[in-house]
């Protein structure tokens, strides 16, 4: 989350890179539909239109199980993955990921391949107006312009230079709004191959154009048959929706969260794609835990920034249900929702908590934020929570986050902030720092290797093929294959430390499936 009421899809946490327009006359894209459906779990991720080759020009060359561009590098939790360094290149994948496509895609010519990009300048205000100052996304559009020189100065991505086209949000328009916009100056306007994405509107712009996303670190409103829909768009940090769901439950079990007779109650958005996170993730996690017809309260989504006062008193209602009702373990499955990119309804649901002097034991994840926005949450509703997460450097206390071992990637990009004069104001800066070089680094690993054409057929090929080659700044671990494509899988558990007034882990990496 870049910030917490807009959008901030070039930083929120993450970047989007997705490719764009196929026809030129860029027709407005509509929502794509209003509930996800349903879809093969074991089904590959595929784009029409692509045939194998094998070493033809325009596909991915294989032979090498590494796919690392420069030397290794180990993250936090362990692991290798590929470091950045300039005139070195690894094979992506086996010869069966080729696959050709005749042509560049959009926005790429010889020498240059055109990417999305977004910034907020009014997003720190916004943030502070709800009483978040510490979401601070700092200069987006100065970081990444950094990462873009970096990048460019050691060869590039596929041999040509990136090439930014900016798209300047405003927090007094609504998502819908904001999304349309976005999708028209990168189809319309201009021509671009790798831009934003992980929300319905975008993802079916990015289909319409036949191009591209890879978000890093942003958390998505996606779910798995939107993954299935848009297989060109993919997010290297976070869960989808029913698999962040299905994740935080199991992973509340580990910890003994259902034990002694809990009476538990969820809260999310009233959306959607949130509704059908619970139906397929949330209750098939806790039916194999022989919890059923566990209720639901769904708090309504802030379309715009004017919206946040009928938020509010949406979680007010809902708190007074479960309070008649007996609650006493309240699940807060939270997430990017109208305006809002995360932990908004943890914030509004906790402080009408602590207003009715409503104090359950909250199961948490990764969207609520933990220590990044702990000053925003009335202490006693944090008070015995517990949780899993996946975003250290958003979930750690600075203290803790500056003892947690780098990746030579993360300290590259560290230094290439530094070196631009962008020093990162805080936790949440800073995980908009390592969303950015996340993104534009992972962009060289893939598509370097790369001969002939760069296109969606081109590029998908290699996506698919990455596996956990690539160690994120952002998350434990990393794993796309062709049927996944939101590629964390590793979490950590979480609880509220009264010796600090501070959530800590209390564990190690594991896969929580």
């Amino acid at each position: 989350m870049t910030h917490l009421v807009r959008r901030g899809y070039q930083g929120r946490i993450a970047l989007a890179v997705v490719a764009l327009v196929a026809t030129a006359c860029g027709s407005t894209v509509q929502n794509a539909g209003s509930a996800p459906g349903g879809a093969n779990g074991s089904q590959a991720l595929s784009v029409p239109g692509g045939t194998q080759a094998s070493g033809a020009p325009g596909t991915v060359v294989g032979g090498s199980s590494g796919g690392a561009v420069g030397s290794a590098g180990t993250g936090a939790a362990g692991g290798t993955g590929g470091g950045l360094a300039a005139g070195q290149s690894g094979a992506v994948g086996s010869g069966n990921a080729s696959i050709s496509e005749p042509g560049d895609g959009p926005g790429v010519t010889n020498t240059t391949i055109n990417i999305g990009a977004v910034y907020d300048p009014d997003a720190a205000a916004a943030d502070s107006a709800i009483g978040a100052a510490g979401a601070n996304p700092g200069d987006v559009k100065a970081e990444t312009e950094a990462v873009v020189r970096y990048v460019n100065s050691h060869g590039g991505v596929a041999h040509r230079k990136l090439n930014p086209i900016w798209y300047k949000e405003s927090t007094s328009d609504s998502a819908a709004t904001t999304e349309q916009r976005m999708c028209s100056t990168w189809t319309q306007d201009n021509k671009v191959f790798v831009f934003e994405a992980g929300e319905p509107l975008l993802d079916q712009c990015t289909a319409d154009a036949h191009g591209v996303a890879v978000d890093a670190g942003r958390l998505i409103e996606e779910t798995t048959p939107q993954n299935r829909k848009y297989p060109a768009v993919v997010n290297i940090s976070s869960f989808n929706i029913d698999h962040s769901m299905a994740v935080t439950v199991n992973g509340l079990a580990k910890q003994g969260y259902f034990s002694n007779g809990a009476k538990v109650g969820i809260v999310t958005w009233d959306d959607a794609y949130y509704r059908y996170g619970i139906s397929a993730g949330a209750n098939p996690a806790l039916a194999r835990l022989g919890l059923k017809n566990v209720p639901v309260q769904y708090v309504a989504v802030p379309q715009s920034y004017g919206d946040l006062g009928a938020t509010s008193s949406s979680a007010g209602s809902a708190v007074l249900k479960f309070r008649t009702m007996g609650i006493d373990h309240v699940i807060v499955l939270d997430g990017p929702a109208g305006v809002a990119s995360g932990a908004i309804l943890w914030i509004e649901w906790s402080r009408q908590a602590d207003s009715q002097q409503f104090y359950p034991r909250h199961g948490l994840n990764s969207t609520s934020g933990f220590n990044a926005l702990a000053s925003a949450i009335p202490q006693k509703e944090m008070e015995n929570s517990i949780g899993v997460g996946w975003f250290p450097s958003l979930e750690e206390t600075s203290s803790d986050w500056a003892k947690t071992p780098l990746s030579s990637n993360a300290k590259l990009c560290l230094q290439i902030m530094k070196d631009a004069g962008q020093q990162e104001s805080g936790a949440n800066a800073q995980a908009i720092q390592f969303g950015i070089c996340d993104k534009l680094f992972l962009l060289k690993q893939l598509f370097d290797p790369i001969t002939g054409p760069l296109n969606q057929q081109t590029a998908l090929a290699a996506i698919n093929a990455l596996g956990t080659r690539y160690t994120p700044m952002l998350t434990f671990g990393l794993n796309i294959t062709a049927q996944r494509h939101d590629g964390a899988y590793l979490v950590r558990n979480m609880a509220f430390q009264d010796s600090c007034t501070c959530y800590r882990y209390t564990s190690q990496p594991y896969n929580p499936y």
